[in-house]
């Protein structure tokens, strides 16, 4: 970060919060939602497109896997666009890409097509979390950043929270592809709404040379913290981190046990996601019944992302992530062995809310062990590595599918990643005491 950049991020670190910041807090948020509506989209109508292109489940596998695929490719090189050409231009043309292959999913003629939309969905939309997260920390101050990055994050749950329950009316009235086509239109008036009001980051605009850009946008937190002569742009390009950064200097080990707490996490939460309404409803429920536990799993996300944020600041994250990590592997074993739909819904509920709690918890843990100079990069890098997880968690239960295991017995299965990150956090916690003793 360049000199001027650095002073107006002091500036905006002492002025008190503004409408103008939660604007912009509540915008990525709503942007963040299309994350979760896109993943869970596919789920929801799984069961429907399958009898109508004429495919047996093990099939699903590639058609949920290539959305989270191109997301993974997003994560891993989308910061570098971003650097380059600003949050707002990328996060507009996202929004906008996600409209358009949203809607053509419906039209889709064939399994090849469904699954290079499914592919064009997540690459683009796939790279703009962690820009919306980059951004948001860009607008809050710093004593109340972490809490700022946890309630935008809660976006991505809240999005499929919100199609579990259009799911459940839509698609027994209207079909499976009515929830596409909500699910398209959405994005146009975000994108819209983004292209008229969201604003450039003001350290991005000040490294760029955009110092007047910047003025406006300082003002409008507070005129009083805008430096009497601001300082001048850089006169060389400033430094970009790059992934080597965080295998150096001692990082490495923290760096891949973050990556493998992450790829744990996110790869039962896209398995939940696009395979969990198929699974509940292989155990004899109803598509609607499905819907709506699965909808109740998203809100027991929602739930922790609303009070993760204010426990890692009292208790610590290593514990916090250790016992979710820990109670999360019991709810999915019990997952598995329960029957009935209010049984379902409370145990899926409270496993939710142990993956609500890690995923957030995950990010505000790797935005704190990185330096503010690579913190982008290590952000983008810990998700990208999370979604490559998320590819082969529905390829693997594809297979277990297709080797005829049990929906119950999947579901079950599920409890082996939550050991593996917890064995991740434990040694992370480890390292961390070594290091200060």
């Amino acid at each position: 970060m360049s000199h001027a950049a650095a002073s107006v991020t002091r500036a905006i670190d002492e002025a008190k919060l503004t409408g103008f910041q939660i604007g912009v807090f509540v915008l990525c948020a709503l942007i963040a939602t299309l994350d979760g509506f896109d993943i869970g989209s596919i789920g929801y109508a799984a069961a429907s497109m399958a009898a109508e292109f004429h495919l047996h489940k093990p099939a699903l596998g590639p058609i949920f896997s290539a959305g989270i695929f191109g997301s993974m490719l997003g994560a891993l090189g989308i910061s570098t666009v971003a650097d380059c050409y600003g949050r707002r231009p990328l996060l507009i043309t996202a929004t906008v890409l996600f409209a358009i292959f949203t809607l053509a999913i419906p039209w889709a003629a064939s399994f090849s097509q469904l699954v290079a939309l499914r592919f064009l969905i997540g690459l683009g939309l796939g790279g703009a979390v962690p820009v919306l997260i980059a951004l948001c920390s860009e607008y809050a101050p710093l004593r109340m950043r972490a809490t700022v990055i946890t309630l935008v994050f809660c976006g991505v749950p809240l999005g499929g929270f919100l199609g579990g329950v259009a799911a459940s009316w839509l698609i027994p009235h209207l079909g499976w592809r009515s929830i596409f086509y909500l699910g398209g239109t959405v994005p146009v008036l975000l994108a819209v709404f983004a292209w008229l009001w969201l604003p450039e980051s003001i350290p991005f605009l000040m490294d760029h040379r955009k110092e007047g850009n910047a003025r406006q946008m300082l003002a409008r937190i507070s005129s009083a913290s805008v430096p009497p002569t601001m300082p001048p742009a850089a006169t060389t390009p400033p430094q970009r981190a790059n992934v080597l950064a965080l295998l150096r200097g001692g990082q490495a080990l923290r760096t891949l046990l973050i990556w493998l707490a992450f790829f744990a996490v996110l790869t039962i939460l896209n398995t939940m996601i696009t395979w969990g309404p198929p699974l509940l409803i292989g155990t004899g429920l109803s598509i609607a019944a499905a819907a709506l536990i699965m909808a109740g799993n998203n809100l027991g996300s929602i739930t922790a992302h609303l009070v993760t944020g204010r426990m890692i600041d009292r208790l610590g994250a290593h514990g916090v992530l250790l016992a979710n990590f820990a109670m999360g592997a019991v709810f999915f074993v019990i997952a598995g062995q329960v029957h009935g739909e209010a049984a379902e819904t409370i145990i899926l509920f409270l496993a939710g809310y142990c993956m609500g709690s890690l995923s957030s918890g995950l990010t505000a843990l790797a935005a704190s062990v990185y330096p503010p100079a690579i913190r982008s990069t290590g952000i983008g890098w810990a998700t990208g590595m999370g979604r490559f997880g998320g590819v082969l968690g529905p390829l693997i239960v594809a297979g277990l599918i297709g080797l005829g295991w049990s929906s119950a017995a999947v579901l079950a299965s599920l409890a082996l990643p939550m050991a593996v990150g917890a064995g991740a956090i434990f040694l992370l916690e480890q390292k961390n005491r070594a290091g200060t003793a």
